[in-house]
C-alpha cells in the first residue's frame, strides 16, 4: 500500500537550557550564523544582515563573562554577502570567512581580529565561477584550514587551503572529476586531522565521502553512505575516542531525475507509475522531492564503517517519521553524539494549502548507549527549510547554538507568509548536558565498488545553429517551488533547484 501522508501539529518538549537570546539587531534580516570559542572562554558569534535595501554586511559579536559587546561590522562597506565561518587561533586571533559577489561571482575573503585591532580584508579566491559553501578551522598549533565548493571548472568540486601563520597556501582539491561535488563539512580530532565529509553525483546520484588530511597529505576518499538512494548534506563531528560521527539527508532512489516515460503518453495530471519518492496523497503527488526525507547516520573508525545499533526513528512519532531532515551533528559536552535536523509544520491558515509545510523548526537528539532520545524542539527557532545552526562547547562544557529565525510559527497557530513575517533574527541558547554512556555501534560491510557514471547522456545535449545564434536543448524541471514560496509543499529548498 502507498504511504499517505497524515498532518498534525507536533508539539514535541522543548530543549531544556537558557532562553534564547536574540543576538541581532531588530531593522535587518539575519541569517548564516556562526560561532567559535576562544582560548579565553569568550564566545564569538557571526552572521550575515540584510539591510532591506540592497545592502548585506557581515556581523560579528562577542560574549566576555555574562555580557555580550556592542555589534561589530566586519566588512568595510555593504556588499552581497553569503555564508559566514568562525576560527579563532590559540592566540585569540579571531578570523572571519564570508562569500562575496562581486561582477557577478562569488569569491571568498577573509579578516581576523587581534586585540582590539583589524587587518585588511584578503581575498582567497579569484577563479571564474561560484566558490561558496565554506567552513573554516583552527588547529591547536594556531593553523587556519578553509574548506569549501568551487565551480572554478564548470562542475563543482571540492577545495582545501592551509594557513600557517604566513601565508595561505594554493588550493588543494579534494575532488576534481566531472561530476558535481558539493557542500563540505569538516572537523578537526585531537591530533590536529582534519576529516572532511561531501556528497558527490559521480555514479548518477548523491552518495557521501570521507578524506582526511593530516600532516600534509590526503587519504584516499572513503565511502560512507554510497547506495543508489539521495544521500547528500553530510555533517560531521569528532568524539572524544576520535570517531568520525557523520549524518546525511536520505531518500530513495532515482532522486528529482529526468524521467520522460513517466508522461509519454498520458494528459495532464496523469503521469503513470510515480517516482518512489513522490507522494500518494493530497499533498504534491507528482514530484514531491522532500515528503520522504529521512536521515542516516554512520560512524567512521579504524578505516571501516559503522553504525548506531539504535534508530533514530525508533526515537520518534509516526508522524514526525514521515519527514525530517537538514542533520547538523556536534559532541555534547557529555560526549554523547548531538544531531539536530529540521522538522516542517503545515501552513495551518484554513485556505486550500492549508496542508502545505511552510515553516520548519530545529529539533536536537542525542545517543546514549544503544538508543537515541526523543527529539527537542529549540524554543523560537521557526524558519525556512535550509538554514543551519553553529554550535560551539565552551570551556566550562557547555554547548552554545546559534540558529537563525523569523518567528513564522508559534505552537498551534498558521504559519505567517511573506508579507507577515518578521525580519530574521540570530538567537543563541545553552542547552542542559546530555546524559551519556558509551555508544553500541554495529558494523558495517565493506561498499562494493560503484562505476563512474557520466552526468548527463551526449545524445540529451542537442544544439542547433541559427545565424549567429546557438540553441541548446535543456532537460529538466521547469515548475519547481522552493522554501521561499508559500506554494512551496515539499517542493524542496533553493539549493536542491541547482542540484
Amino acid at each position: 500500500m502507498s504511504p499517505r501522508i497524515v498532518f498534525a501539529f507536533i508539539l514535541l518538549p522543548i530543549v531544556l537550557g537558557a532562553q534564547p537570546l536574540q543576538i541581532s539587531g531588530e531593522q535587518e534580516h539575519a541569517d548564516w550564523a556562526s560561532a567559535a570559542i576562544a582560548p579565553d572562554g569568550d564566545l564569538w558569534a557571526a552572521w550575515t544582515a540584510y539591510d532591506g535595501q540592497g545592502a548585506d554586511a557581515i556581523r560579528l559579536r562577542r560574549r566576555s563573562g555574562e555580557e555580550w559587546g556592542e555589534t561589530m561590522t566586519v566588512t568595510p562597506r555593504g556588499g552581497d554577502y553569503l555564508g559566514t565561518a568562525l576560527a579563532v587561533q590559540p592566540d585569540g586571533r579571531v578570523w572571519i570567512a564570508w562569500a562575496a559577489q562581486q561582477g557577478g561571482n562569488f569569491d571568498l575573503y577573509v579578516r581576523s581580529l587581534h586585540r582590539g585591532e583589524w587587518s585588511p580584508v584578503s581575498r582567497l579566491t579569484r577563479d571564474p565561477q561560484p566558490d561558496l559553501h565554506h567552513k573554516l578551522l583552527a588547529d591547536s598549533r594556531g593553523r587556519l584550514y578553509l574548506v569549501w565548493q568551487s565551480f572554478r571548472s564548470g562542475d563543482a568540486n571540492i577545495y582545501l587551503k592551509r594557513f600557517d601563520g604566513g601565508r595561505w597556501s594554493a588550493a588543494i582539491p579534494l575532488t576534481s572529476h566531472e561530476a558535481n561535488d558539493w557542500r563540505p563539512d569538516a572537523a578537526l580530532d585531537a591530533q590536529d586531522r582534519l576529516h572532511i565529509v561531501y556528497d558527490t553525483y559521480r555514479h548518477g546520484d548523491y552518495d557521501v565521502f570521507l578524506r582526511t588530511f593530516a600532516d600534509g597529505e590526503l587519504s584516499p576518499e572513503h565511502p560512507i553512505a554510497d547506495s543508489p538512494n539521495f544521500e547528500a548534506r553530510a555533517s560531521i563531528a569528532i568524539d572524544r575516542e576520535g570517531r568520525a560521527w557523520i549524518a546525511w539527508d536520505d531518500q530513495g532512489p532515482n532522486w528529482a531525475l529526468d524521467m520522460p516515460h513517466w508522461n509519454r503518453d498520458s494528459e495532464r495530471g496523469d503521469w503513470g507509475d510515480p517516482p518512489p519518492w513522490s507522494v500518494d496523497g493530497s499533498v504534491g503527488r507528482f514530484v514531491s522531492l522532500r515528503y520522504s526525507q529521512k536521515i542516516g547516520v554512520a560512524v567512521f573508525a579504524d578505516g571501516r564503517r559503522w553504525k548506531p545499533a539504535g534508530s533514530l526513528e525508533d526515537a520518534m512519532t509516526e508522524d514526525f517519521a514521515l519527514s525530517y531532515e537538514i542533520p547538523q551533528m556536534t559532541i555534547d559536552p557529555s560526549g554523547a553524539p548531538r544531531l539536530f535536523l529540521r522538522r516542517w509544520v503545515p501552513r495551518n491558515d484554513g485556505g486550500s494549502m492549508k496542508e502545505r509545510p511552510l515553516g520548519w523548526n530545529v529539533h536536537t537528539m542525542t545517543y546514549s548507549g544503544g538508543a537515541w532520545t526523543a527529539p527537542e524542539r529549540l524554543e523560537k527557532s521557526a524558519g525556512s527549510n535550509d538554514q543551519r545552526i553553529a554550535t560551539v562547547v565552551d570551556g566550562d562544557g557547555k554547548l552554545w547554538v546559534a540558529y537563525p529565525s523569523d518567528d513564522r510559527w508559534t505552537p498551534g497557530g498558521p504559519v505567517a507568509l511573506q508579507e507577515d513575517r518578521a525580519n530574521g533574527k540570530i538567537r543563541i541558547a545553552s542547552l542542559e548536558p546530555a546524559d551519556a554512556t558509551r555508544p553500541q555501534l554495529e558494523a558495517l560491510p565493506a561498499p562494493a565498488a560503484r562505476p563512474y557514471r557520466r552526468t548527463a547522456s551526449p545524445d540529451r545535449r542537442h544544439a542547433i545553429a541559427a545565424g549567429q545564434k546557438r540553441y541548446q536543448l535543456y532537460w529538466g524541471d521547469l515548475h519547481r517551488h522552493t522554501e521561499i514560496s508559500s506554494d512551496g509543499g515539499f517542493d524542496g529548498t533553493l539549493w536542491d533547484m541547482y542540484r
